[in-house]
């Protein structure tokens, strides 16, 4: 495998999680994490594989890339949700654990799990940046095709069976929100509302769509009408990729919050 694949990229980040952790996870959490890695080493190999295929002239026009860069985005940006989601999980369990030890033995057990904490946030931070170079390859990538005759074209709706990808999604990386949300039908609702409310605040690449309603799910599906998410999704100054990069950090910090 060349060095300066994205696929690489991920196994050296892999490697470094796996040198680095202190086995204080809980095996089946540790377990989750290690098989959502293995998932998100696929996208990246899906990454290079449409890099190449752009190189190999494949795509005729920035759109029908983009088409598919935009689908693998999200699919990259949900499964780094899902293993930020696994280390809260793990964290949660790890407090548990050490609020049930003897005093005598909760300091070294809390200094166990800090060290832990750290070589999480180091993998996530790693994943954030492993994001970063793949969108921004595929924009270089797209800025370099031709446009069409048409001219620079629209941001693309979502692919057909996209809701149905998002459902599958969510059901499977977030099953207590998701179902709490009215079971399967309930779902399909919020998804399909969240579609329309993400394209009135100018998001309509499936990447922005689908990291709006991961916010949707995980948060509740009217987050978008607190102060917060209302400075940040009216804000005429922001492009649509600096609006939700802002909804999901300010998600992520909210999660963490006790």
């Amino acid at each position: 495998m060349p060095d300066d694949t994205f696929q690489s990229l991920l196994g050296i980040y892999r490697q470094g999680y796996r040198d680095n952790s202190n086995g204080f996870h809980p095996q089946e959490v540790a377990g989750k994490i290690a098989s959502a890695l293995d998932q998100m080493a696929q996208l990246a190999a899906a990454a290079d594989v449409l890099e190449a295929k752009a190189a190999a002239g494949v795509y005729a026009t920035a759109g029908s890339f983009r088409r598919d860069a935009d689908s693998l985005s999200v699919l990259l940006g949900a499964q780094r949700d899902l293993i930020a989601g696994l280390c809260q999980t793990a964290k949660a369990e790890d407090t548990r654990k050490i609020a049930s030890a003897g005093l005598l033995y909760q300091p070294n057990l809390k200094a166990a799990a800090t060290v832990q904490e750290q070589v999480d946030a180091t993998l996530l931070a790693q994943l954030d940046q492993l994001q970063g170079k793949i969108g921004k390859a595929f924009r270089e990538t797209a800025a370099a095709l031709p446009v069409g005759p048409d001219g620079p074209p629209p941001l693309p709706p979502p692919l057909p069976g996209f809701e149905q990808r998002m459902k599958e999604f969510f059901l499977r990386a977030w099953p207590e929100e998701a179902t709490g949300l009215g079971g399967e039908e309930g779902l399909a609702r919020v998804i399909q509302a969240g579609i329309g409310k993400a394209k009135s605040y100018q998001l309509a690449a499936e990447d922005e769509i689908g990291r709006f309603l991961l916010a949707s799910v995980v948060l509740g599906p009217d987050f978008d009408r607190q102060s917060w998410a209302q400075t940040i999704l009216n804000d005429p100054a922001l492009s649509s990729m600096d609006k939700i990069d802002r909804v999901q950090d300010a998600a992520i910090n909210r999660l963490a919050s006790p």
